[in-house]
């Protein structure tokens, strides 16, 4: 616990001038090779932020995690698995595209993950 806190307090050293909080996401659009995310917050109106990506996470959902299938699943032939309870400890990131389905914590937590440990793309 000690060791998450400690990461908190750097990470929120590190991003404190470019974190809001009570955000309101208007629009995300394609634009180019990146993104464009309109938002607007109370205290200072309409923000346009252009990015290579965007990744929302959000918590509006707490309870047991859904197992969820796609239709053709099956020949897939990568890695399928749940971001949950160190289940992506096995995982060699390196060079590897990536795909994180979900949201909240968990979702940005995977997705550091596997950019930390050499993901090509996420």
């Amino acid at each position: 616990a000690r060791e998450m806190i400690t990461d908190i307090a750097k990470l929120a050293k590190e991003v404190d001038a470019s974190t809001c909080c009570g955000v309101k996401v208007v629009r995300i659009a394609k634009q180019g090779n990146g993104y464009m995310t309109i938002s607007q917050t109370d205290h200072a109106g309409t923000h346009i932020t252009v990015s290579r990506g965007v990744v929302l996470a959000i918590n509006d959902r707490v309870g047991i995690p859904r197992q969820i299938t796609w239709a053709g699943q099956e020949s897939f032939r990568g890695i399928i698995t749940t971001g949950t309870n160190d289940n992506l400890a096995h995982v060699d990131w390196r060079g590897k595209r990536v795909v994180v389905v979900g949201m909240g914590a968990f979702a940005i937590e995977n997705t550091r993950t596997a950019l930390e440990h050499g993901a090509e793309h996420v």
